[in-house]
């Protein structure tokens, strides 16, 4: 009797030490969304290690990780265009994956809880060669050039860039990356390109050619990107949290200071592995 009555507390504490080891265990978190293409200085795969690195993934391991303790589980990164944004929301609406790394907010869905401030900016910009100047304040001369507008694989209809160049009546051609664009535009199959600030101008440096080309700057919150969970779920007050965390780095001035020192970085790689 005696062996049965220490049964009961004996079972209860197990229950208790059980119920304490799980929920010390770290909340993990499956992204979606991850792209190969590199797109300094927000996110490229070091040729080296295979790791993704670049601002973006600097924000989210230091407040997910860091400070949340919420490990992060990359799915696999494919190149942009073998990510369609319905695929990737069907996944997320399923419960495949807990998150999609960085989505356009406009228009913003219903089924998506937004970060508030974007995870990746950029400015965009009109680029031309020193050489042959295009004049963008002149519309009518401007349609007489031939633009240059990288789709990266995505239906024209979700590409800002595109819808801007034809909303303004823009005589343009798509292209199937930033790489091609200028490409055709050193060779003069093109006058300009339309494209992410940092995408064109990274890759001009690499070509050691960028004092060579005018960079006409705009904003246009259409290419900014924004983390996203699925609205009504456990990560809601995270993604909330996420928002404070990235306004204090954009009112700091931190995030522009990333955005620099890991441009700086990418520039400076090589792009290939000692051996």
């Amino acid at each position: 009797m005696r062996y049965l009555s220490l049964v009961k507390p004996v079972a209860m504490l197990l229950a208790v030490l059980l119920t304490s080891i799980a929920s010390a265990e770290p909340r993990s978190m499956r992204l979606g969304g991850v792209i190969s293409d590199s797109t300094p200085p927000h996110s490229w795969v070091d040729p080296c290690t295979g790791q993704l690195d670049g601002s973006l993934h600097h924000l989210l391991r230091e407040f997910f990780e860091q400070q949340r303790g919420i490990k992060l589980l990359y799915n696999p990164a494919k190149k942009e265009r073998d990510l369609p944004w319905a695929n990737l929301i069907g996944q997320l609406s399923d419960g495949a994956i807990d998150a999609l790394i960085a989505v356009p907010a406009l228009p913003k869905l219903p089924a998506l809880a937004y970060s508030e401030h974007a995870v990746v900016f950029s400015d965009q910009a009109v680029v031309y060669l020193k050489t042959r100047p295009v004049d963008t304040s002149n519309t009518a001369k401007w349609r007489e050039k031939r633009g240059l507008i990288a789709t990266m694989g995505q239906e024209p209809s979700s590409n800002a860039n595109y819808l801007l160049a034809k909303h303004n009546g823009l005589v343009f051609r798509e292209t199937f990356s930033v790489d091609q664009s200028i490409d055709y535009l050193i060779t003069g199959k093109g006058d300009y390109i339309i494209t992410g600030y940092y995408r064109a101008r990274g890759n001009l440096l690499r070509r050691k050619m960028a004092n060579d080309f005018v960079f006409e700057t705009f904003r246009n919150p259409s290419t900014d990107y924004h983390f996203a969970v699925k609205a009504r779920s456990e990560w809601e007050d995270d993604v909330d949290a996420f928002s404070d965390y990235l306004k204090g780095h954009y009112d700091s001035g931190k995030i522009e200071y990333l955005n620099n020192n890991y441009l700086k970085k990418w520039l400076n790689s090589s792009g290939e592995c000692e051996k």
